[in-house]
């Protein structure tokens, strides 16, 4: 009889080698479908008008149609297995109509990230602005204490000179 393998630990598994030739972007999917980039959101092409865009873009609250937009791809997700079980033939129909949700779903969301992103750029400026301010202050109240200490300076300064 053979010995019972103990399990590996963790550390010795394949996903966590070093030396792993397992490709890490198929088991760890990017938010969204599609890569992170460095780019401001500006400089990213702009998706063409579609006919069939469901979400409104340019909603003010992005939040309530993101909702609406995921309700939307619940409801045909549920007529596609409806489908699947009553009427197969239907398949493709319902199939185009989950992948139409599916495109504004993700360009909701990535509008919502671009949004968020705006927002943390604003965050920081005035964080920064702020500190400057607290800086100017602390400055401006230090001028006294170093002109006299200056001019102590150069009374010493003089002194020694004569």
């Amino acid at each position: 009889t053979s010995p019972v393998q103990p399990p590996q630990p963790i550390a010795e598994t394949a996903l966590l080698r070093p030396d792993s030739q397992l490709q890490r972007e198929k088991l760890f999917p990017r938010p969204f479908g599609k890569r992170r980039c460095l780019e401001a959101p500006s400089a990213r092409a702009q998706p063409e008008e579609k006919a069939d865009r469901i979400a409104n873009l340019d909603a003010e609250d992005m939040c309530a149609e993101a909702v609406r937009i995921h309700r939307l791809f619940r409801g045909v997700g549920l007529n596609l297995l409806d489908c699947l079980v009553t009427k197969p033939t239907d398949f493709e129909k319902h199939s185009r109509q989950w992948g139409t949700i599916a495109e504004n779903l993700v360009e909701v969301l990535h509008k919502l990230r671009e949004n968020e992103v705006r927002a943390l750029i604003v965050q920081r400026q005035r964080q920064s602005v702020s500190d400057r301010k607290l800086l100017l202050e602390e400055l401006r109240a230090a001028i006294p204490g170093v002109e006299q200490r200056l001019n102590e300076f150069k009374a010493t300064a003089n002194a020694s000179q004569t």
